[in-house]
């Protein structure tokens, strides 16, 4: 359903890095091992912190900070294809990885998951930077929305 490309809608400063785009993937590979510091995945893994206790690091107004994470990366797929691209990426399972501890309400009417927290790529940026920048997260929902009603119901 690629929810990840509306995003591209909203937001100015953001990037959609296909993982059969091998070149794109290799820049985004070195990047994030030459400097893995700056970047955070958003992905429930053992590994995982809570997004809610560390949210104030990834704030734009620390971005000068040393060691201030400045990228944000999020898997866009189902949670099968997810897993498979996580778990078949070292350089991703290193990095500093978040999941959102508090219990949230996904509005992904025309998919279903059973996994707790299981928000659509759209809802979790939209929560992320609500938080961390500030942006309002209605634009993201009545996008998301109205993705959602030219959609045939599950």
């Amino acid at each position: 359903k690629n929810t990840a490309r509306l995003l591209a809608l909203l937001l100015t400063n953001f990037s959609i890095v296909k993982s059969d785009d091998f070149a794109s993937m290799k820049r985004l590979h070195d990047a994030c091992v030459s400097h893995p510091a700056s970047f955070a995945l958003f992905f429930p893994s053992n590994n995982s912190n809570a997004f809610e206790s560390h949210f104030p690091t990834l704030q734009k107004n620390n971005n000068n900070a040393p060691g201030t994470i400045k990228n944000l990366l999020f898997i866009d797929g189902t949670w099968r294809k997810a897993k498979r691209l996580y778990l078949s990426n070292e350089w991703l399972q290193s990095l500093p990885n978040f999941h959102f501890n508090e219990p949230l309400q996904g509005l992904y009417r025309i998919r279903k998951t059973n996994i707790d927290n299981g928000l659509s790529t759209l809802e979790a940026v939209a929560h992320v930077v609500s938080r961390t920048d500030g942006i309002p997260s209605k634009p993201f929902y009545d996008l998301f929305e109205k993705m959602q009603s030219f959609w045939p119901s599950a």
